[in-house]
């Protein structure tokens, strides 16, 4: 465990970066971050950045329709469209992975949240 979120490593794009920070927080609060999770956490921001310029790039085009539509529709020959599915699945299945979906969190136990400033009734109730 970290006393403090660890800081995103040099070249994650802008996304990655913020996504990084969002999920570091997190996985922290949930004690859930290791040193051993760093090299997982890097891939899924990293996915998630590629993602994220994928669809920038898609929006400057004319948006998914536009980008998508003419004579070769189908969109697996668009390389933006392509990519962006990629990186989308690889983030995805990370989240699953840190037990970040609801449908994976509900498979894994977490440790008890750490309750800061515990008022005395509360403490005294948890005792009982």
């Amino acid at each position: 465990m970290f006393p403090e979120s660890p800081k995103p490593p040099s070249g994650l794009n802008r996304w990655a970066r913020r996504e990084w920070k969002r999920l570091a927080a997190e996985l922290q609060t949930q004690d859930l971050l290791t040193i051993m999770d760093l090299a997982a956490l890097e891939i899924a921001c990293v996915a998630f950045g590629v993602h994220r310029e994928c669809m920038d790039a898609i929006k400057k085009a004319g948006g998914l329709s536009k980008y998508l539509s003419g004579k070769d529709a189908n969109s697996h020959t668009r390389p933006l469209f392509s990519a962006q599915r990629h990186a989308w699945i690889t983030y995805k299945s990370y989240l699953t992975e840190f037990g970040l979906s609801p449908a994976s969190r509900n498979r894994i136990s977490l440790p008890a949240r750490k309750e800061s400033g515990q008022s005395p009734m509360r403490k005294l109730l948890n005792e009982v």
